[in-house]
């Protein structure tokens, strides 16, 4: 949630943009989900998992930080 605020911030979204407040909603529940099965499913195998767990972060980081770069009223 905070990774989230911050890309938004960064891009000069506001926090009471209700397409912002969807992403937090998104963002949270996501990470939530996904999180909890990344982790039970990929807590068992050492290297791989390990490798599989930073690979979804930064992926789910880049599409965050594609949202609001979409939306960003500063890269028109």
């Amino acid at each position: 949630m905070i990774m989230i605020r911050q890309v938004a911030d960064a891009f000069g979204v506001g926090v009471f943009d209700e397409a912002a407040f969807k992403a937090h909603l998104g963002g949270v529940a996501g990470a939530a989900i996904g999180g909890s099965i990344a982790e039970e499913a990929l807590h068992f195998v050492p290297v791989f998992g390990w490798a599989a767990k930073a690979l979804h972060m930064a992926l789910k980081g880049e599409a965050v930080i594609e949202y609001f770069y979409e939306r960003s009223p500063l890269t028109d």
